[in-house]
């Protein structure tokens, strides 16, 4: 065999071996696309209260929750272990955080309060009526499998907020379960019976 012959035949050779490397490399592709798994949506349900306030209540409108910043993603925070957070990337919100943590304590003090007692968010508020401000400082299951929900409210009424009342609660629950599904009704669980405290706080002002 020649000189001309034995190159060709060693092109011949590398193109081959570079066609089949690159059907292994797409065929991989392809089988791990087909095995990932689909995105899933999460949302804060509303959740029916202990008991109902009867007596007269001022009204109150919630204006703001805030949440730490290490809450504040589109993937659900799962768990906390130690100084690491454990997140599940197939797992987002379905809105920001805050903003469905905020809904969903609206909806779950209009079951506990009277009728016209809750100005909805972001709705024209008459005169008189209180600021609610809830701060969020932790909100997340530990290594134990218990989720922790820590807490503080503050009323606010009067001109230029001359009076402030502010309460705080730390909130459990046992999940069992590293499932975000299960993690998620556990805290529209923690949420409603913050909402069952707060209601109350509302009553006695």
């Amino acid at each position: 065999m020649n000189d001309t012959m034995r190159r060709s035949c060693y092109r011949g050779r590398l193109r081959a071996s570079l066609a089949a490397a690159s059907m292994a490399i797409a065929a991989t592709l392809v089988t791990g696309c087909a095995h990932s798994p689909p995105i899933q949506y999460f949302t804060l349900n509303a959740v029916a209260p202990a008991t109902a306030v009867t007596s007269k209540v001022r009204p109150l409108q919630l204006t703001a929750v805030h949440i730490p910043p290490e809450l504040d993603r589109q993937e659900v925070v799962v768990g906390v272990s130690g100084a690491r957070l454990i997140v599940d990337n197939n797992s987002r919100w379905g809105a920001p955080l805050a903003d469905m943590m905020r809904r969903s304590l609206a909806q779950d003090l209009l079951q506990r309060l009277p009728s016209g007692a809750v100005v909805l968010p972001d709705s024209p508020a008459p005169g008189g009526t209180r600021s609610l401000v809830v701060t969020v400082l932790q909100a997340n299951t530990d290594e134990d499998k218990v989720m922790r929900v820590q807490a503080s409210w503050t009323m606010i009424e009067g001109p230029n907020a001359a009076h402030k009342a502010t309460q705080f609660a730390t909130l459990t629950s046992t999940v069992g379960s590293a499932d975000t599904a299960t993690q998620v009704a556990a805290l529209s669980r923690l949420l409603g019976r913050l909402a069952d405290l707060i209601a109350a706080s509302a009553a006695d002002q």
